[in-house]
């Protein structure tokens, strides 16, 4: 009998937790832009590129803005700026960088760092001075570099 309770209980607790349907089939205690699942709404890193600027190399990386970022230094050879992405998914197949150098930036990594995080190494030719600027769409990093025009790469 014992058992029969603690089932009981159990199946209880597990109906209670879906909340019924309103009158405008909203269920109650979710947000309309939720998932189904109820699962947290992941931002995608769609893209990442690297675009020549006034006097610098620009790494452009399009994400929504829901995820947070956190930028941090390597200053051990190479020289490698890392920017780590969380409540994001990669949301673009992985492409190699061509491994030319443009305003200083000699190399572009990123990945599923791990679930929930994305992570984007930007390798250098030794260090240079940042700034890290963030839009609704994307996070800009500019780099001061040698000045020197380059073609863009996406």
């Amino acid at each position: 009998m014992k058992h029969v309770w603690t089932l009981a209980t159990v199946t209880a607790v597990l109906l209670a937790g879906r909340a019924p349907a309103n009158a405008l089939g909203v269920t109650a205690g979710r947000s309309a832009a939720a998932p189904e699942d109820g699962a947290p709404r992941v931002a995608a890193v769609t893209g990442v590129s690297v675009v020549p600027t006034t006097g610098r190399a620009e790494v452009v990386i399009d994400v929504d803005s829901s995820a947070s970022v956190q930028d941090f230094v390597i200053e051990s050879t190479p020289y490698r700026v890392v920017l780590d992405f969380t409540g994001a998914k990669l949301g673009v197949a992985p492409r190699f960088y061509d491994r030319v150098a443009r305003g200083g930036v000699t190399n572009v990594r990123y990945s599923q760092y791990r679930p929930g995080v994305v992570r984007v190494v930007i390798e250098l030719d030794g260090p240079h001075e940042y700034v890290m600027t963030r839009g609704a769409h994307d996070v800009r990093l500019a780099i001061d570099g040698s000045g020197a025009a380059f073609a863009a790469w996406h």
